[in-house]
């Protein structure tokens, strides 16, 4: 018998104990054709998503792992399942597992108190602990902080130390769930300061080398040096249609809330040893009273997102609610250009990830498609046409979207200047305290905005003295100007903050 025989007879077993539970009238073998069939007709029917990639896990592995579409439309590279995507916020499962076997090491407690791990002269009490940093109920907040790590890369040590101690504020008392990344990069200091340790080889020596997942990196340099194939970011609603997301993640703005790229097949590692609580081909690769802890929720939430939103608990790193009446533990990710879902439902041993790299259209079918193989593996009748109406929706609600965004560029195209001296007035170095430095120049004719990884070519606002910009993409916002007693620029306004020119 032929090896590749072989592999398709060990998947179809491995597919019907996956879906063994499921009471649907379709056979699994019908179901992946379905499955298939459905996913094409969306990337048909909506071309702006450039690539999908389904990967169904069951207890034993990957039982279906298909990548569709294109990984870099530039270049023509296709996605398969060693292409790498940036799984966003996804990441705070891998740091939460982390956290989690360090604390059963009883090297960082998680319900020590922060303080006793890293030193920052903040007024923050003792009832702020690192399990309260990783369920999202420290009650701090520190926005600098937050923007530097994700967005404009500006982390070196000593700033970071400063924005850490002087910008970090008690906005409620430790206890009600608010999601945010702050937890998790305060987290990674305290590593750091208290071990020794940064976060991306503590993921690695801890859990990637243990799961044999050898395309799984939180270190962009890392891919490009060994030179794997790497998804790039796309907006289905640019100027022209489908365009690339110029904002690309570097290593400084991979951290540990949202810092990791994987590829299905990697991530198939990961969800099997969710699903059989450590455990990987009979070895307990990780302690199974610690999986059990990350998966047990702690923080009552009233609302989810996507497919699942209904009320649950925020665990450690996950996510825990309800579907079909089926206990479901997941956390999405979403940053500019892409989207992630991964999940896994314990009473039916199945897990699934996707991945899209397009976050808006890409965001609603990557939960159309979580549905749809949810809604099959639970047993939900008329599965077909229950979706291919939701199909119908998406690509309707898709051309509006396209109008909308057309309209909204063409009316934008209207707007003149509003700005009453020379264009070099403006230029020059702005600066906010936590926040750090934003650099206004002059290019081709028009102000530009720098901050760090950050960078974006003006357009007209409607007010005085404002130009509008999106330095993170799909978000735009205004710098407004303000000129002193003798007409001359000082200062300007970002986002609520103040920056003053400092030349």
């Amino acid at each position: 018998m032929s090896k590749k025989m072989v592999f398709l007879l060990l998947a179809c077993c491995c597919l019907a104990g996956a879906f063994s539970q499921a009471q649907s009238k379709l056979t699994q073998q019908q179901f992946t054709a379905e499955l298939d069939n459905f996913t094409q007709k969306i990337l048909e029917r909506v071309p702006v998503i450039p690539a999908i990639t389904i990967t169904i896990v069951s207890e034993n592995g990957a039982v279906f792992n298909k990548a569709y579409g294109w990984a870099n439309k530039e270049t023509g590279l296709k996605a398969d399942i060693n292409t790498a995507f940036y799984i966003a916020s996804s990441t705070k499962s891998f740091t939460a597992l982390a956290a989690a076997l360090l604390d059963n090491e009883k090297k960082i407690l998680l319900d020590d108190p922060v303080k006793k791990y890293l030193s920052f002269s903040s007024d923050i009490g003792d009832d702020v602990t690192i399990r309260s940093l990783l369920t999202h109920t420290s009650g701090l907040e520190n926005n600098p902080l937050v923007f530097r790590m994700a967005f404009s890369g500006m982390t070196e040590e000593k700033e970071m130390m400063k924005v850490l101690t002087n910008g970090t504020t008690a906005r409620a008392r430790p206890g009600a769930y608010k999601y945010d990344n702050l937890g998790y990069n305060i987290y990674a200091l305290a590593l750091q300061e208290r071990l020794h340790v940064k976060w991306q080889d503590l993921l690695q020596d801890k859990i990637f080398t243990p799961l044999g997942m050898k395309r799984t990196t939180a270190c962009v340099s890392h891919a490009k040096k060994n030179n794997w194939p790497v998804a790039m970011p796309y907006n289905a609603y640019g100027v022209n249609g489908l365009e690339r997301v110029y904002l690309e993640k570097n290593d400084n703005t991979m951290q540990s809330a949202g810092g990791l790229i994987t590829t299905p097949s990697d991530i198939a590692m990961w969800l099997q040893a969710q699903i059989n609580n450590g455990k990987i081909k009979n070895k307990q690769v990780f302690p199974e009273q610690v999986m059990k802890a990350v998966h047990t929720g702690v923080a009552p939430y009233e609302r989810g997102t996507g497919i699942f939103a209904a009320p649950g608990k925020y665990g450690l790193g996950w996510l825990v609610s309800q579907y079909r009446n089926e206990n479901i533990v997941f956390h999405f990710g979403g940053f500019p250009g892409f989207r992630t879902h991964i999940s896994f439902m314990p009473g039916k041993k199945t897990g699934l990830a996707i991945f899209v790299n397009e976050s808006t259209v890409g965001s609603v079918a990557a939960d159309m498609l979580a549905g749809y193989i949810y809604d099959w593996i639970t047993g939900q009748e008329n599965i077909t046409d229950t979706y291919n109406k939701k199909l119908d929706e998406l690509e309707a609600n898709h051309k509006r979207a396209i109008d909308g965004s057309q309209r909204s560029y063409a009316d934008r195209a209207k707007r003149t200047w509003q700005l009453s001296l020379p264009l070099e007035t403006y230029a020059g170095k702005f600066r906010h305290e936590f926040f750090g430095d934003m650099d206004v120049t002059v290019d081709n004719n028009v102000l530009a905005v720098k901050m760090g990884n950050l960078y974006a070519v003006s357009t007209p606002f409607t007010q005085k003295e404002s130009i509008r910009v999106e330095l993170i993409p799909g978000t735009g916002q205004v710098v407004y100007f303000k000129l002193d007693e003798s007409g001359k620029v000082n200062s300007l306004s970002y986002d609520g903050q103040q920056y003053k020119r400092v030349f």
